[in-house]
């Protein structure tokens, strides 16, 4: 008889299964009832710090995750879920990411496939009286809870777009498109001096300068003096409204970053919105006012042909003019939408936040489930850049914290493999030569001292322990030679990490003569005969072992 290929296949299994060596950190888990609380450490370079079930702040000495590599935390979640909490921290001073990935258990999957690969053992060896009732997969967690009565199976800150444009001014007098740097000497128009000097003062572009030094320089005779005097100070109000819309954003950024406390925010979120409200009165005020601009026309009062070209003159420079102005406004959209985004994102934070902490999120657990959670916390810095018309995001220092989640049980299953030292004694058969003919003789016992086993170990979840008592059984092999224990023992955590020592009586099917077949003393051909007459008994009378397990 041939060994059954499964118990092959076990073997095979526990060495490249994930599973193995995974009940340590289960067995070390710390169990979390309603939340677990991350802060910052400031002695320890700012690292996070954690609390299990109490108040971070509270808290004598706090556990620290110092650095992303550090070995992630375990936990057994006692109620299938627990709140993330974090020390409250303004979001726009840090940026706070969190993913989470599940998988099927290692170590139930494996307690499964034990226990399948155990009861198609005993169905082989005992002739099919186990047959139907090896589970199926999706059957094997049923066979799991008959053994463990008490077992419970267990968003990027989009990027503003870039914007470039640049406005060229057309000289006169020269017929090229040049960026004029502001005069020293304007000559004015006549009989509006002060009226214009106030405009101009209120300029602070090259590009709107030239416009208005152009027409100042051109020849006023084709000009309607009121009608350009408008113009000049039309565009003297778009560029104030503009330099107020850029000091109000960077304003607004400011406050809003640095003010560090739940209350203070709370206070003056309102405040923020009123200010957004008023960028957005302060571009229509300037889209109001460049529609104006483009009836340049009225400002030509004669209609002479070099009247008439001037009007060609400035209709290009009025429309290169208005083509900038509209740029600038649909990159300060983009830069309305962001400040909405980071109120809203204080908003969402103040939602959740008792003014201590707030919630990151709820972590739930399914049963038979292995959750795996990060937590990347980055400083944030946040600029308004003048030349790019744009709100800058920069993250640095960012700091990590990893959780293994499972649902949290009172009892700990693990599938190993070890040795098992014994005295088992196995019948011999052999032939001999009587009278001129081979026949079978007893050729005395084989006693076999270690069996090579598989073992599914059952332990109680005990806290702050280095030593758990542990509840086994197992199947062994060797050639031809299937057996069964059961025993109890010990897992040792700390110091002989991964060790477990276990005893109790063992089972064995010992290969005996069918005597329906053949018995001692029978004729035979050869040993090939022997073989073929051989079966699996079962020996109701048990051995002792000691067994040692080593889990990787």
């Amino acid at each position: 008889m041939r060994t059954p290929p499964f118990l092959y296949l076990i073997f095979c299994l526990l060495v490249v299964s994930p599973a193995v060596g995974q009940t340590d950190e289960i067995l070390k888990s710390r169990v979390v009832r309603k939340n677990i609380g991350l802060g910052f450490d400031p002695n320890n370079n700012g690292h996070l710090k954690y609390v299990i079930d109490e108040d971070y702040r509270k808290a004598n000495s706090l556990p620290v995750f110092k650095k992303a590599s550090t070995l992630p935390l375990n936990l057994a979640a006692a109620n299938g879920s627990f709140n993330l909490m974090m020390e409250f921290v303004n979001p726009l001073q840090y940026n706070i990411t969190l993913t989470q990935e599940s998988e099927k258990d290692p170590v139930i999957t494996k307690t499964n496939e034990f226990l399948t690969s155990a009861i198609s053992m005993l169905n082989e060896v005992s002739g099919g009286k186990y047959a139907g009732q090896t589970p199926a997969p999706q059957q094997a967690e049923a066979k799991l809870d008959n053994i463990i009565q008490d077992y419970k199976l267990n968003k990027a800150n989009a990027e503003l777009n870039k914007a470039n444009a640049q406005l060229k001014s057309m000289n006169p007098r020269t017929g090229k498109i040049t960026a004029v740097q502001p005069a020293v000497e304007v000559p004015l128009l006549v009989n509006n001096e002060k009226r214009i000097t106030n405009a101009i003062k209120k300029i602070k572009s090259p590009e709107l300068l030239s416009l208005i030094l152009w027409l100042s320089n051109a020849d006023t005779i084709c000009l309607d003096n009121k009608k350009s005097l408008e113009f000049i100070e039309g565009l003297a109000r778009i560029e104030e409204k503009s330099i107020q819309f850029k000091d109000s954003a960077r304003e607004l950024l400011e406050t809003m970053y640095n003010i560090p406390d739940a209350q203070t925010l709370r206070s003056e979120t309102a405040n923020f919105r009123k200010s957004i409200k008023a960028l957005e009165a302060t571009m229509e005020e300037m889209s109001k006012e460049l529609t104006q601009l483009n009836d340049y026309n009225k400002m030509v009062s004669r209609t002479t042909n070099g009247c008439i070209a001037l009007g060609a003159v400035m209709q290009q420079n009025t429309l290169n003019f208005s083509t900038a102005v509209k740029n600038q406004l649909n990159k300060r959209s983009l830069v309305i939408e962001e400040l909405k985004k980071l109120v809203k994102s204080i908003e969402n934070v103040l939602f959740l936040s008792d003014g201590n902490s707030f919630l990151v999120d709820n972590i739930q657990v399914e049963p038979g489930m292995l959750n795996e959670v990060s937590i990347k916390v980055a400083k944030r810095n946040l600029i308004f850049n003048d030349s790019e018309e744009r709100i800058i995001i920069e993250e640095k220092d960012e700091r990590t914290a990893k959780l293994r989640v499972r649902e949290h049980s009172l009892i700990v299953t693990e599938v190993g493999v070890g040795v098992l030292f014994t005295n088992i004694s196995y019948s011999k058969y052999g032939t001999e030569e009587r009278d001129g003919e081979t026949v079978v003789v007893s050729a005395g016992k084989e006693n076999i001292r270690y069996v090579a086993g598989a073992m599914l170990n059952l332990y109680p979840k005990l806290v702050n322990s280095h030593v758990v008592p542990l509840y086994q059984i197992g199947i062994g092999t060797g050639e031809d030679r299937p057996t069964l224990f059961t025993g109890i023992g010990l897992r040792f955590l700390k110091p002989l990490n991964h060790i477990a020592f276990s005893a109790g009586p063992i089972w064995s099917w010992e290969r005996v003569l069918d005597e329906s077949m053949l018995k001692v003393g029978d004729k035979v051909s050869g040993t090939a005969e022997i073989e073929n007459a051989l079966k699996l008994e079962f020996r109701d009378k048990p051995k002792f072992y000691f067994g040692v397990q080593y889990s990787f």
